[in-house]
C-alpha cells in the first residue's frame, strides 16, 4: 500500500505568538505517522527548544526530525496508536510569532526511524530554490516545508523538478511580527527529486526537507520448477534423471539421487538470510523435514560436491542470486549468504536416498521447500514427486527327495528358484 495523506491537514486557529494547539484528524489509525512543521519567528540559538506534546495518554511521544540551529524552523514526528485520533497537540516555547501545519500519513514504514534524507537550510530573500534529495527508499513520500520569517508571505506554488507539484497546506500568522509555514508533500517513485522550487513574495525563509519511507514490502517465495538428476558428477556436470518438471519412478535403497529446485521471489521486497529447508510427504500423510537421520527420505553426503557449495543457474533464466550456499547434503540450504532481492531467483539441490525399510512398491513421495524454520512458501507452482518401484524378488521353495532304502544317504533338500510345490518319492 502506497503512502497517503490520512484525513486532512490541520492548522492552528487565530494568530499564534508563543505557541498553539491543533487537533489530530479523527481518521488517524494505529501506526500512522504524524508530522508537524513549526515556525518560531524570533527564536535564537539561545532560546528554549520548541516542544510538542499531546493528551494522547499512553501514546508515543513526539520527537524532532530536524531543526535549524537558530531554532526558528522545526519538524517533529510521532507514531499514532489506537488512541491518537482526535487528540489535541500542543506546541510551546515559540518566540514572537508562531505558525505550523500537522499532517498524518498511512502506509509508512513501521521501523524506529521511518524517515530519511532530512536536512534544513536558510534562504535569503529572493531565493526560492532548494537542493533536492534522492530518497533512500523508492516510493517514499517527499516532504518540504517553507518557513517564512519576514512576514506572513503565502507560498503560491511548491514543486520538485523531477516529480512536479506538491500538495501544500499553509498557515499564515499575523501574531506578533507575522510569519508563515507551508508544508508540501508528494509521492515519488525512485531516483533524485531534482531541485525544490516555490513561489512567494520575496522574504527570508528556512526550508526543511525529508522523505517518509514506505512500509516494507515482504518477499513472496514461489517453488517454481524442479529437475531430478543422478549423483554422477559435479554441481554442473551430473546427468539428468528426467526432463524439467517431470516426475520420476525410482527404486529405494543405497543409490544416491539428487533433486534441484528453482525458487523465485515474485515480490519487490527482499528476503534476508533466507534458510531453505527440504521436506518430504509420503502418500499425502503429511510433511516432514529431510535430515541426515530422517526416515523415508534421508539427506546424504555426495562424493561430487561439498555441503554449502553455491548453485549455478541451471533451471531458470531470471535475475539470479549466485552466492547462495544452495547445494545441500543435510537438508538445509541458504542462510547468511542468501539475501534474495525482489524479483530475483535462486536454485538449491539436495542429495538424498529413499530408504528401503520405510517404503513399499507404489508409495508416492512429494518434495517441497520451506523457509526460515518451517514457514511454508507463499506459493507452490510445481511440486515434484517420486514413485517407489520395488523390483520382484526371487522366491525359494524346496524339492525334497526321501530315500528310505537301507544304506541310503539321508534325505536331500535341493533349493529350486520360483518353485511353489513339494514333491515326494517313496520306494
Amino acid at each position: 500500500m502506497a503512502i497517503a495523506l490520512r484525513g486532512s491537514a490541520a492548522v492552528p486557529g487565530g494568530n499564534p505568538t508563543t505557541g498553539f494547539t491543533v487537533t489530530v484528524d479523527a481518521a488517524v489509525a494505529t501506526d500512522d505517522l504524524l508530522f508537524i512543521t513549526i515556525t518560531s519567528r524570533d527564536s535564537t540559538s539561545g532560546s528554549s527548544d520548541v516542544t510538542v506534546t499531546d493528551n494522547d495518554t499512553g501514546g508515543n511521544t513526539w520527537a524532532v526530525v530536524t531543526n535549524t540551529s537558530d531554532k526558528k524552523a522545526w519538524v517533529f514526528w510521532k507514531r499514532a496508536t489506537s488512541g491518537t485520533a482526535s487528540k489535541t497537540v500542543t506546541v510551546a516555547n515559540c518566540v514572537g510569532s508562531a505558525s505550523g501545519v500537522l499532517k498524518a500519513f498511512s502506509g509508512a514504514d513501521t521501523g524506529a526511524t521511518p524517515y530519511s534524507n532530512q536536512a534544513v537550510n536558510a534562504f535569503a530573500s529572493g531565493t526560492e530554490t532548494a537542493s533536492g534529495i534522492t530518497p533512500d527508499v523508492a516510493d517514499s513520500m517527499l516532504c518540504f516545508s517553507v518557513h517564512n520569517l519576514d512576514n506572513d508571505h503565502a507560498v503560491t506554488s511548491l514543486s520538485s523538478a523531477n516529480f512536479g507539484a506538491m500538495t501544500v497546506t499553509e498557515k499564515l500568522s499575523t501574531g506578533g511580527s507575522d510569519c508563515a509555514t507551508a508544508f508540501g508533500h508528494d509521492l515519488v517513485t525512485s531516483g533524485a527529486t531534482g531541485d525544490i522550487t516555490w513561489a512567494q513574495t520575496n522574504g527570508a525563509t528556512k526550508g526543511a526537507i525529508w522523505a517518509i519511507k514506505p512500509a516494507a514490502v515482504p518477499p513472496a517465495f514461489d517453488q517454481d520448477s524442479y529437475r531430478f538428476r543422478n549423483d554422477d558428477g559435479s554441481e554442473t556436470g551430473a546427468t539428468w534423471l528426467a526432463a524439467l518438471n517431470t516426475n520420476v519412478t525410482v527404486e529405494p535403497g543405497s543409490t544416491i539421487r539428487r533433486l534441484r529446485m528453482l525458487v523465485q521471489n515474485t515480490a519487490s521486497g527482499a528476503g534476508t538470510d533466507v534458510d531453505l529447508e527440504w521436506q518430504y510427504n509420503k502418500n499425502s500423510a503429511g510433511w516432514n523435514n529431510i535430515t541426515t537421520s530422517s526416515s523415508v527420505v534421508q539427506a546424504v553426503a555426495s562424493a561430487n560436491f561439498a555441503n554449502g557449495d553455491d548453485c549455478t543457474q541451471q533451471l531458470g533464466s531470471g535475475t539470479f542470486h549466485s552466492n547462495n550456499d544452495g547445494m545441500t547434503e543435510d537438508g538445509t540450504a541458504g542462510g547468511a549468504n542468501l539475501d534474495l532481492a525482489g524479483n530475483a531467483e535462486v536454485e538449491t539441490e539436495l542429495s538424498f536416498q529413499i530408504l528401503s525399510a520405510d517404503v513399499v512398491d507404489g508409495d508416492t513421495i512429494q518434495f517441497r521447500l520451506t523457509r526460515d524454520g518451517g514457514t511454508v512458501l507463499d506459493t507452490y507452482t510445481r511440486t515434484p514427486q517420486a514413485t517407489v518401484s520395488v523390483p520382484a524378488r526371487a522366491q525359494v521353495s524346496w524339492i525334497v527327495f526321501e530315500v528310505p532304502e537301507a544304506g541310503a544317504p539321508p534325505t536331500v533338500s535341493i533349493p529350486v528358484l520360483m518353485a511353489h510345490y513339494r514333491r515326494r518319492r517313496v520306494a
